[in-house]
Parts: structure tokens; sequence; C-alpha cells
């Protein structure tokens, strides 16, 4: 597993210097921006890690030790963007 540091500029950097199709030709998107569809997507993942525990907690009467730590890898790589 890579460190949450790493997966958070992994992240940001995947959206920087995007041409938006709608925008004129010379639009990109910057760094406020990337960050923020990062956080968007980082999100996303979040509530879907907290629904698979849930889940498991209802069907199973388990929290699933995997699901939990990548939760909070998760919440890790969330809190390295929010940083850069």
């Amino acid at each position: 597993m890579k460190q949450p540091q790493d997966e958070a500029r992994e992240l940001v950097d995947r959206f920087m210097n995007l041409k938006p199709t709608k925008l004129s030709d010379y639009s990109k998107i910057y760094s406020p921006m990337a960050k923020e569809l990062a956080l968007i997507v980082i999100e996303g993942r979040i509530e879907s890690s907290i629904n698979i525990l849930k889940h498991d907690k209802e069907r199973y009467g388990i929290t699933s030790r995997g699901s939990a730590i990548e939760l909070h890898h998760l919440e890790l790589i969330r809190e390295e963007i929010e940083k850069l």
C-alpha cells in the first residue's frame, strides 16, 4: 500500500492541467480546482468504504479489519490532500 502523501499527490496531479472541453482552448484546471476534484473523489471512496463497513456489520455482525484499514487509509489521504 502506498503512503497517503504519495496517493494524495498522485490524485491531485491527475487533475492538474486537465483541459475542460466546455471552456476555451486556453483554459486549464490548476491546483485549487485539482485539489477540490481530488477531494470529491476521495470523499466518494470514503463513503463507499463506510457503506461496506455498515453492510458487513448489519449482515454478518462483524467489522472487516481490511475495510476498516482501507477507510483509515482513505481518511489519511483526504488529510494529505487538504494539506497540499
